[in-house]
């Protein structure tokens, strides 16, 4: 794999053109997203975690949260976010450091998100 050119058209921005020589179907090249690597390592590291977790547990004592049903995503729909909460602290305080439970994780960052957002 080669890594060609980084784009820096406004279309293209966060995408990088990467070669993969082919020797059964000949050549390939593709557009790929940019990663940030140690970002994303660090999002999932004990402080990040604790502090998320904090964060949870806050919301859920200050019963800061919405009441009824909240649409975090067009995927997914909390029907009752004191039980939401209480189980992501649970779960997420027990696994955390699986990377099974990465997308778990995620998922809580983003009702935070869009609780801070007020959305």
């Amino acid at each position: 794999m080669v890594v060609l050119a980084d784009s820096s058209c406004d279309y293209c921005k966060g995408y990088i053109f990467v070669f993969v020589p082919g020797y059964v179907v000949g050549d390939f090249l593709y557009l790929c997203r940019k990663l940030n690597i140690m970002a994303e390592e660090q999002k999932y590291d004990h402080d990040s975690i604790n502090e998320l977790l904090s964060w949870a547990k806050e919301t859920l004592n200050n019963k800061r949260y919405p009441v009824g049903e909240f649409q975090l995503d067009k995927c997914a729909k909390i029907l009752d976010c004191e039980k939401y909460l209480d189980s992501m602290i649970l779960v997420i305080g027990k696994n955390w450091e699986n990377p099974t439970f990465y997308p778990t994780v995620d998922q809580l960052r983003l009702f935070r998100e869009k609780i801070e957002r007020g959305t």
